[in-house]
C-alpha cells in the first residue's frame, strides 16, 4: 500500500471527522503504525464498520488516482487503483494535493 501522510491539527480532525459523517457511527477511527522512511509513525484511519462488499461512487477512484500521479506514486500501485473504477475511466485532472509532510 502506497499514500500521502499528513500532519494534522485537532481542527483538521475535526473537519475530517464531520466529513466523514463520524457521528453517524459508518467508520471506527484507528491508529496504524505505517511506515516512513526507515522509522515507524501512527497514522490516523477510517474503517468501515459495515463488511459488506460496496462500488465507489462515480469518480472517486479516478480521483484517487490522479492523486496519486500527482504524488508521483508507482504507475504499479495506481493501476491496481484503477480497476476499481466502475467506469475504467484513466485520463486526469489537476487537483490540489497539498504540501508533503
Amino acid at each position: 500500500m502506497h499514500g500521502v501522510l499528513w500532519r494534522l491539527t485537532p481542527r483538521d480532525v475535526a473537519a475530517l471527522h464531520a466529513y466523514e459523517l463520524l457521528h453517524k457511527r459508518l467508520y471506527d477511527v484507528r491508529r496504524l503504525p505505517v511506515r516512513s522512511g526507515a522509522r515507524l509513525v501512527p497514522a490516523m484511519i477510517y474503517l468501515l464498520r459495515r463488511r459488506a462488499a460496496g462500488r465507489p461512487k462515480p469518480g472517486y477512484v479516478e480521483m484517487i488516482a490522479a492523486a496519486a500521479r500527482a504524488w508521483e506514486l508507482p504507475e504499479p500501485y495506481i493501476r491496481s487503483v484503477t480497476r476499481w473504477s466502475n467506469s475504467r475511466w484513466t485520463g486526469t485532472r489537476v487537483i490540489d494535493v497539498g504540501d508533503i509532510v
